[in-house]
């Protein structure tokens, strides 16, 4: 057996279900594309690999670890928060025309975009900022095309910030790259405060910023529901609801590089089956993603749910927090 075809084999392995592209092969294992074509021929040949062309790639399997040729599978990759609680109405919408949707988890955005551009998922769910950040560094690739949350993001602080401005040479937590950090720079200019005179605390998840302002590491945190209702409940006070400053802003979108137009449809109409049951719908998606139905009643009063995505509104919010040089690159990524 040559290297390649062991390379080959060890990443395979190494990714098991999720499956990988093609293209993805080649930078990974340091081949060339017709090295990998000529070692993917073989391995076909003698059963050890399946492919499916998804588009115009093709993902690759053990095919011990391949899905079945009678089930569609649908690989979906997002944050751990509340507002993508209509993904179960989506789940029953795709079993119904023979797919399955599959969940992954993740803690923050940039992980769930890598996953997608190295064809680990078929959807992504992140920030709109990370998005398009992402797209521009591996120039294109990803095209963005629903939000896929509105709203429901607030900032929460501890003892003695009273009001925003308070803020001032206190350090504040949030995400890199992301809504939630888009969310403090344009709060800080709609209150006349620079941005440099905050200093921004980056963490890799929520749960890391909520232990930062219990340590007092941080005076407040830039966070998504359901975590500012959790931390009110011991006591924190939540001195800013986004959405009071900017609407229902589109906070995460979908994204996709494959992008399958009945799947697309879909993701939309089970938007308007959880509207008619929010509250049901989001007490079991907070069971899945391992927090107390409790907490629905109050966590989803600050979020919205409408998937249509306009070109202008994402230039809008990009254009409140100063991020101008970002404009030209949203006609590209954005859907039609």
């Amino acid at each position: 057996m040559s290297k390649a075809e062991i390379e080959v084999l060890r990443v395979l392995e190494s990714v098991r279900e999720d499956g990988i592209l093609q293209s993805m092969l080649c930078k990974l294992t340091g081949f060339s594309k017709s090295t990998i074509s000529y070692v993917l021929s073989k391995l076909s040949e003698t059963g050890a690999i399946t492919k499916v062309k998804r588009g115009k790639e093709y993902t690759i399997w053990l095919t011990k670890y391949a899905p079945s040729k009678d089930v569609k599978i649908v690989r979906v990759g997002f944050i751990k928060a509340l507002e993508y609680a209509y993904l179960i109405p989506f789940s029953k919408l795709l079993k119904d025309r023979g797919y399955l949707l599959k969940f992954k988890m993740y803690e923050e955005g940039l992980s769930v975009l890598n996953d997608l551009i190295q064809g680990r998922l078929d959807l992504a769910i992140a920030p709109l900022i990370t998005q398009i950040l992402r797209s521009v560094s591996v120039k294109g690739g990803i095209k963005i095309v629903a939000v896929a949350g509105r709203g429901g993001s607030s900032l929460v602080v501890s003892g003695g910030v009273k009001k925003v401005s308070d803020l001032i040479d206190r350090r504040v937590g949030t995400t890199p790259l992301s809504t939630m950090e888009l969310n403090v720079a344009s709060l800080a200019l709609s209150e006349g405060i620079d941005l440099e005179d905050i200093e921004l605390i980056h963490s890799t998840s929520a749960s890391q910023m909520m232990n930062m302002l219990k340590r007092d590491e941080v005076k407040a945190v830039s966070l998504w529901e359901p975590y500012p209702t959790i931390l009110e409940e011991v006591g924190y006070k939540r001195l800013v609801r986004y959405r009071d400053y900017f609407s229902d802003f589109p906070c995460c979108v979908l994204s996709c590089r494959v992008c399958n137009d009945e799947i697309l449809k879909l993701f939309r109409m089970s938007f308007e089956i959880f509207n008619k049951k929010k509250e049901e719908y989001a007490g079991a998606f907070l069971k899945l993603i391992g927090f107390p139905e409790r907490l629905v009643e109050r966590s989803i009063r600050d979020l919205s749910f409408n998937p249509e995505l306009e070109k202008n509104e994402v230039k809008g919010e990009l254009s409140r927090a100063g991020l101008w040089g970002l404009l030209p690159i949203v006609n590209e990524v954005i859907g039609n």
